[in-house]
Order: structure tokens, then sequence, then C-alpha cells
């Protein structure tokens, strides 16, 4: 209660799964407040905003820096569902156009429904509206920035954040922070503490596990399902619609 922060359904839902599926929410809130921990401690974490609900296929798409190893530059191409928070991330060492628009392809391919809607920021690997002497006024894009290209070609409708108001994107960008708090809590290599991972090949492991973990955690969002399983599990009310399942 007081390290995690877990809200009372999330202790609820713990102590039915893993000790006793009897016990009912008041007992529970009644054991807290004999320990004196019936509240939550105030957490430092910001507020999270509310998104409106979507159809399975709208992606939040944001491209998360890490710290270099080795000496060479590393990316995450973070791509998360709307509907069922599903998370696609791929690792790569470039952010140019093309390389990104490849992971939008490879994103398409894998993801088991068809995308309608992608909602990214402003940044050059995903858009041209703000060109290198114009980069203060906003412009419309051209259309034929290698993402857009993409996007128009499988009928998706590309959407980009407010200039300079990344928490529009506010679900990958916690999610990025996820990523974050995960590395930072990775223990040290044997390296004398430079730094916490010996190579590239190590870290990708490790992130890549990580989101394998967290597409298969139940998550109070979701009523206690995890990511992974809504996504196995749709329903026609959960999909777009004229699209059949």
């Amino acid at each position: 209660r007081q390290e995690l922060e877990l809200s009372l359904d999330d202790i609820v839902e713990v102590m039915h799964r893993c000790c006793n599926d009897a016990l009912s929410r008041s007992a529970i809130h009644r054991c807290l407040l004999r320990h004196g921990i019936s509240r939550r401690p105030l957490s430092s974490k910001p507020a999270v905003g509310r998104f409106e609900p979507a159809p399975v296929g709208f992606i939040h798409i944001d491209l998360k820096h890490l710290t270099r190893l080795e000496g060479h530059p590393s990316y995450v191409f973070v791509a998360i569902d709307r509907a069922t928070r599903f998370v696609h991330i791929e690792i790569i060492e470039r952010r140019d156009a093309s390389t990104i628009a490849a992971c939008l392809v490879r994103l398409l391919t894998a993801f088991p429904y068809p995308v309608h809607t992608i909602l990214t920021d402003n940044g050059a690997e995903f858009t041209d509206r703000f060109g290198a002497a114009r980069w203060r006024n906003p412009s419309r894009p051209t259309g034929k920035h290698a993402f857009d290209l993409i996007c128009r070609w499988y009928g998706i409708d590309h959407r980009l954040t407010r200039p300079f108001h990344p928490q529009t994107n506010g679900m990958a960008e916690r999610f990025n922070r996820r990523l974050a708090d995960a590395l930072r809590n990775h223990p040290a290599s044997g390296n004398g503490g430079k730094n916490r991972f010996a190579s590239h090949d190590q870290r990708d492991a490790f992130l890549y596990a990580f989101v394998d973990s967290y597409n298969k955690t139940r998550l109070r969002c979701l009523d206690y399902k995890a990511p992974a399983e809504l996504l196995a599990n749709l329903t026609g009310h959960n999909t777009k619609a004229g699209i059949s399942v």
C-alpha cells in the first residue's frame, strides 16, 4: 500500500487472486484501517488524463530515446492501442523517416486487427508539418512524408498532436515513463557502475521481455484484464464498425 500506492480495488483484486477470493472489499478496507493505511499516500506521479473511447485500431505512436551503449545511439519505437492498451515496440539504431516508416509497416503486419487511426507528435520522423525554416509556425503536412505515404496506402487517418504539447499523446508518453522507470530500476551491470547494461543485446532483451510481461498484466483500466487477453478475445462492440473479426 505504502510503496506501490495501490488503490483499494487493486488490493482487493490481488487478495482475491492470490490469497482468498472470499474476502469482501469491506473486510479488506477494515484491515487497512486497523493498520493505519486506509488512505493512499500522496502520489508524486502526474495526474492521468482521459482519452475518448475508440474502437481497436486507434494507435498512439512515439519514439523513446535510449542512452548510448558501446558508443552507439538507440531508440524505441513505441505503439499502443487505445482500446486494449496492447503495446508493440521495436528497438532501432536510426530515427530517420524511412526507418520509422519501415517500423510502421512491420507494426501493421504484426497487429491482428485493421488500424484506422494513428496519433503521433510533430517530430520530423513522423511528419513534414514543420519545415526547417518555419518551425515556429504551424503548417499543413505535404502528404509526401514517408510515414504519411504508408498511412495513405493503408487508409489510415494520421493525426498530429498540438505543437509543444506532448501530453496530447499522453498514453504513449506514460508508457515511455514506464520504460524509463524499468530501465532505471534494473541492477547495474558488472562494469563499475558505468551503466546498467553491458551491451545493446542485453538491454534489448530486457525491454522486449518487459513489454511482453506488461501485455500479460491485468490492468484496472481494463477491468483487470490483460492487454493480450483483451486483444485475443475482442467481440463486435469493441471493434471498428463494418470489420468482421
